[in-house]
């Protein structure tokens, strides 16, 4: 017998093609959009409607604004001497 590489709620719907990285945390009964890919150790506890590149920290937004989100914390924790 195989390992289970990810176990979805029943009632979740993933689209096609997809990719999901590792540790990647699908919450509740959601609905994940055709083309939409989910970068590592992200939790997905909404649904995503549009294809593109997402990634959480705090909470799943796309990619891009997730990068800025990043960069500034990094730039706040230089600022503040972390």
């Amino acid at each position: 017998m195989g390992a289970k590489l990810a176990e979805l709620e029943p009632r979740c719907h993933v689209g096609k093609r997809c990719t999901q990285a590792g540790q990647v945390g699908v919450v509740g009964h959601i609905e994940i959009a055709d083309d939409a890919d989910i970068t590592g150790t992200a939790v997905v506890s909404h649904s995503v409607l549009q294809a593109g590149t997402f990634s959480s920290g705090t909470s799943l937004e796309a990619y891009s604004s997730w990068l800025k989100s990043a960069a500034c914390m990094c730039d706040a924790r230089i600022w503040r001497g972390a």
